[in-house]
């Protein structure tokens, strides 16, 4: 009830505010949202609190998001966290090549795409000062938005960053 709810409230066009505590499928209630958000055309970001919830998400939900011929995928730096996306242990090189072109944002043609809130944030304020900026309407809007683990993304909190951008039409 609480997916229909949901879906409800955002394809009507208002925001909605879920509370799920830990236990209760919070992962699956995401994927079957977004199921159900897809097949009325909307296209959705999960953010998580780290990349390692991101990709064992996005694996776990690939099955069920196939069922219904959806598209899915992870939004990453190809540079520097490659060799976590690929499985192997990730050991950051302290050196980052942050260039917008590093991220893999083909990804975006997916339907429902999972990655950090600060890969959102940095790919959403490089495609800005392009002439044609990546997500306004050439590969895919911004619309919804489903956050997992929001506890661990509040402002003050230190390692946590926070963009403060133009309003979204």
């Amino acid at each position: 009830l609480a997916v229909i709810r949901l879906a409800d409230e955002i394809i009507n066009g208002h925001g909605a505010i879920g509370e799920i505590k830990t236990g209760e499928g919070k992962s699956f209630i995401i994927s079957v949202l977004g199921i159900v958000l897809s097949k009325y055309g909307r296209k959705i970001d999960v953010v998580t609190s780290n990349l390692e919830l991101a990709r064992r998400d996005e694996e776990d939900q690939r099955m069920y998001y196939e069922l219904f011929g959806i598209g899915s995928g992870v939004l990453y730096n190809t540079k520097s966290e490659k060799d976590f996306m690929d499985g192997s242990r990730y050991v950051s090189s302290g050196q980052t090549d942050e260039k917008l072109e590093s991220f893999n944002t083909e990804v975006f043609k997916s339907s429902i795409v999972y990655s950090t809130n600060g890969n959102f944030e940095f790919v959403y304020l490089h495609s800005l000062f392009r002439k044609k900026p990546l997500r306004d309407g050439i590969i895919r809007p911004y619309d919804v938005v489903l956050v997992d683990e929001v506890d661990n993304m509040f402002i003050d909190q230190e390692s946590s960053p926070s963009v403060i951008a133009r309003d979204m039409p």
